[in-house]
């Protein structure tokens, strides 16, 4: 009996929502239109597998479909009203973007951020171990423990614990 009371002001927040609905006459039921998450573009999605393994909210990985459809910019007010954050979640959240080299802020003291085209990485220094092995390796193809104590100069358990 609660649920037949209840039902008129949960639809009246429903509707005020932008919820959807239709009648049908004379069959005594009626069909609900609910909001379903934004679908995003083929091109969008391509672009977002660069995030991945960025290990990435789901609100995040939005925010920055957000942005790539909005000139790779957006704001914290922008997320809030996308993911129905809080400020203090927007604010955690783009830090986090932040840190992991995905987003700055343009300017010093702005409030409008922006997605890096190319997220800068250093580069990879090798070894110095390897560095002596790569002429025998781009030769030959492969390294045999002989090779490494030769050319470094180390004892068989040191080659070995190199060639890990």
């Amino acid at each position: 009996m609660a649920l037949f009371v209840e039902f008129p002001k949960c639809l009246q927040l429903w509707r005020a929502s932008g919820g959807s609905l239709r009648v049908l006459k004379g069959r005594g039921c009626f069909i609900v239109t609910l909001p379903c998450t934004p679908l995003f573009s083929p091109e969008t999605m391509h672009w977002l597998r660069r995030f991945e393994r960025q290990g990435l909210s789901r609100n995040q990985m939005r925010l920055l479909a957000y942005a790539y459809e909005h000139r790779n910019q957006f704001t914290s007010r922008a997320y809030q009203n996308l993911g129905g954050a809080d400020l203090y979640t927007a604010a955690r959240d783009i830090k986090d973007l932040i840190r992991t080299g995905i987003v700055r802020l343009i300017k010093p003291k702005g409030r409008l951020y922006e997605v890096i085209s190319e997220p800068s990485h250093p580069p990879i220094e090798k070894p110095p171990e390897f560095v002596k092995l790569e002429p025998i390796l781009l030769e030959k193809g492969f390294i045999k423990n002989a090779d490494i104590r030769r050319t470094l100069g180390v004892s068989l358990i040191k080659a070995q614990t190199i060639a890990k």
